[in-house]
């Protein structure tokens, strides 16, 4: 439809044949670890520190013809939730689980490096013609940890429901200049895809996909879990 493409990810080129995946489905450039500047002091855990990767990132979004579509996974808010103390903004939770303790500084951090990221479109005029979209990939604590969770939910006990409510993950879609409304709604990322063409204005019924459009007012109130239940 016109967008070129490109993903950013500062991490081996390989890693769930991403490298081969995204040459497949048709993404005309692929930014992994070999485009950025890794050291020891601004790698943390999985490696580039999210600050750090969207700085690294700009001046290869800068060469991008428009329109764009251009993709950002982050590394630093991922377990086991690594921070160097420097970069860490609120203290650590107190539960008996350490990594439960430092996920809320890693997603503080995340957060304040999305923030300096949305800095620098406006500054860069940008943002006014940016539909931007925000979405975790899968849970943040596993139920490995369910005295610490339930210890900071104030639950009783940790059931399956609860369990079901943790993989949810957030989903924003930011266009400037429109109200903002909250969709509750059951979805899931296979809806991800036709949900962005709607927004764009784009006919995606000749194309094999699945899901379905969060507008839809008749759409499918259903999802598959990564479990087999649903």
């Amino acid at each position: 439809n016109g967008y070129n493409s490109a993903v950013f990810h500062a991490n081996n080129k390989s890693f769930w044949n991403r490298d081969v995946m995204y040459d497949n489905i048709g993404y005309d450039h692929f930014y992994d670890e070999n485009a950025y500047e890794v050291t020891d002091e601004n790698s943390v855990g999985w490696g580039l520190k999210d600050k750090d990767f969207f700085k690294q990132s700009i001046k290869y979004m800068e060469q991008m013809e428009e329109p764009y579509y251009s993709k950002f996974i982050t590394l630093t808010n991922h377990y086991p939730f690594d921070l160097d103390e420097e970069d860490a903004t609120i203290d650590p939770y107190d539960s008996n689980s350490n990594t439960l303790n430092k996920y809320f500084q890693t997603v503080r951090y995340m957060d304040e490096a999305v923030e300096e990221y949305f800095d620098y479109l406006k500054e860069a005029g940008l943002y006014e013609d940016s539909i931007i979209i925000l979405m975790g990939d899968h849970y943040g604590i596993s139920d490995f940890h369910k005295k610490a969770m339930i210890q900071y939910l104030d639950e009783d006990e940790y059931t399956d429901y609860l369990h079901v409510q943790l993989q949810r993950v957030p989903f924003y879609v930011h266009i400037p200049g429109q109200d903002g409304e909250v969709i509750s709604k059951i979805a899931g990322q296979i809806d991800v895809k036709p949900t962005i063409m709607n927004l764009l204005g784009i006919d995606d019924g000749s194309d094999l996909s699945f899901g379905t459009d969060l507008f839809d007012e008749e759409r499918k109130d259903f999802i598959a879990l990564r479990d087999g239940s649903f």
